[in-house]
């Protein structure tokens, strides 16, 4: 299927919420684009479970965060498919209305993401910067390791604690860079 042109507050296209036991929900195909909404331009999870294998999610756009998928809550797989040419409208370290950087012009996860399998994510921006995967410090992780079946490309950004006394309240310093498969030649 297509969704194409939607506008939402959340979730331009799809708005999925759940409780953290609600079984996960799958995207192995299909094609999201033209979307808008302030947080999470194609696809808004909110407590609920998504397993991505396939499909394309390109050229939508957020207000605030997560031009592709914002999470909340919840964990999201990526195991194939491509995420790519979206955007985050807002200044990458502006002020939002949730009080969260304006980032994850590909992905905003405010929980945990695992990356397997062919999945690309890649030229994506926030504020004019590239900024792909964005992964909140606050309970959330990269889960899982590269294995031999890894054959995508993903652009990863995240939020390291100052040191010091503000490591505590600040949360300012960018690190950015792509994992792949060091098998697997581009």
């Amino acid at each position: 299927g297509r969704f194409f042109g939607n506008r939402a507050l959340e979730g331009g296209a799809l708005y999925l919420k759940g409780s953290s036991n609600s079984e996960s929900q799958k995207i192995s195909g299909g094609e999201f684009s033209g979307n808008f909404a302030d947080w999470g331009g194609a696809i808004c999870l909110a407590w609920k479970y998504l397993r991505i294998s396939g499909g394309s999610i390109e050229g939508n756009t957020a207000a605030y965060g997560g031009g592709g998928i914002y999470t909340y809550g919840t964990r999201l797989d990526l195991l194939g498919g491509r995420i790519s040419g979206n955007a985050v409208t807002a200044q990458a370290w502006g002020e939002t209305p949730k009080n969260r950087p304006a980032q994850g012009g590909g992905v905003y996860a405010y929980r945990d993401v695992s990356v397997d399998g062919s999945a690309v994510v890649e030229g994506n921006t926030a504020g004019g910067v590239q900024s792909n995967l964005y992964l909140s410090t606050v309970g959330t992780s990269l889960v899982g390791e590269i294995t031999k079946q890894f054959t995508g490309r993903v652009g990863l950004s995240f939020q390291m604690p100052e040191e010091g006394p503000t490591a505590a309240t600040g949360l300012r310093v960018m690190k950015s860079g792509y994992f792949t498969n060091p098998a697997v030649s581009w």
